[in-house]
């Protein structure tokens, strides 16, 4: 997904979110009577949600205290990262580097988001509503503070900074409390369940071994109800 969308890879927790959700929510051949792995765990259907391309071009409507007159753009681009919840939309934000979540968003599923944060590049804004075309250089990244070499900074497996999607933590403890964590990732699952990252290969092996447990309790249930 990262690649399709030529995104940098500290858009990866929010990759992997959206395929574990959409992975979740469409029916599996182990699974009797075409039901979801969603369904499985929680006992009901998944809400019906309209999934765009991740990181395509998102215009989040802006406030009208944010604006500076009628010929003020309407709306900003950001980079979509999936849906949130109740109609609402995982975006983040070039102007001010943060995940936001907004309501009133117009997607161009055909246009990716790459150029909103790559550095150095142009990108030719056009938003909905705006009366003209403006042609301005992308935000560049901040750059990270610098720090002494060490072993685990040159670790391809070292933690990247920041915190988990709240989704993601809240997955998360639910599966924790449902006691359906295999022991030998159960430590990851309480990582990410404390606000804190894993490696992408740990969340990789987490994602997979939960996986197998819940093909493992629905062959269960389905055999039971033979």
């Amino acid at each position: 997904m990262l690649i399709a969308a030529n995104l940098p890879t500290f858009f990866w927790p929010a990759a992997v979110e959206t395929a574990v959700r959409i992975k979740n929510r469409v029916t599996a051949s182990g699974l009797k009577e075409g039901k979801t792995p969603h369904e499985m765990l929680f006992g009901k259907p998944p809400a019906p949600e309209d999934f765009r391309p991740f990181g395509c071009v998102a215009w989040a409507k802006k406030a009208s205290t944010e604006r500076h007159g009628k010929f003020d753009p309407k709306a900003r681009p950001c980079v979509y990262l999936g849906p949130a919840f109740r109609g609402a939309s995982r975006l983040w934000d070039p102007a001010t580097e943060k995940e936001i979540i907004e309501h009133s968003v117009i997607f161009d599923d055909h246009r990716d988001a790459s150029a909103l944060v790559h550095p150095g590049q142009q990108r030719t804004t056009d938003a909905p509503g705006a009366g003209g075309t403006s042609t301005r250089p992308a935000p560049a990244q901040a750059a990270p503070a610098a720090s002494p070499a060490s072993p685990s900074a040159a670790s391809p497996a070292a933690l990247p900074p920041g915190q988990p999607a709240a989704v993601l933590v809240r997955a998360m403890q639910t599966v924790l409390e449902k006691g359906i964590v295999p022991d030998d990732v159960v430590d990851s699952a309480r990582t990410i369940a404390g606000g804190n990252l894993v490696s992408p290969r740990t969340l990789s092996t987490l994602t997979t071994r939960l996986r197998e447990r819940t093909d493992q309790i629905a062959r269960g249930q389905q055999e039971n109800s033979l």
